[in-house]
């Protein structure tokens, strides 16, 4: 997900970077567990017609 750092609901400070996030209860998840969320994974290429969702609200659908 893109958040536009003008508009971005809250940011963290971690390992020298800046993450903006789009809520502040995203915010608050990183920010309790950062290391859960900078793991990293294998990306997979998206299927035709994929839809992406924030993996702390699911309930977020945008198109890849």
């Amino acid at each position: 997900m893109t958040v536009d750092p003008a508009k971005a609901a809250g940011h963290a400070e971690h390992g020298g970077m800046t993450y903006y996030f789009c809520s502040k209860g995203c915010l608050g998840k990183f920010t309790a567990d950062p290391a859960r969320y900078l793991a990293h994974k294998p990306a997979a290429a998206p299927a035709a017609g994929a839809k992406y969702t924030c993996p702390m609200h699911p309930e977020i659908l945008r198109d890849k």
